[in-house]
């Protein structure tokens, strides 16, 4: 069984690093979602009141 590391070691270390680049693409991911449903919205609202 490996040793269990620490929150100041080398791989957790990595491992939370890993982690913030993973959530920060997915963030980004979501804020094109974001604008694109924005997008959309503003152009139903636009033919809407046409």
């Amino acid at each position: 069984m490996p040793a269990p590391t620490s929150k100041h070691s080398p791989a957790a270390s990595a491992s939370s690093e890993q982690r913030i680049l993973d959530l920060r693409s997915e963030l980004a991911e979501h804020d094109e979602d974001l604008a694109a449903a924005w997008a959309a919205n503003r152009d139903l609202m636009a033919q809407l009141h046409r």
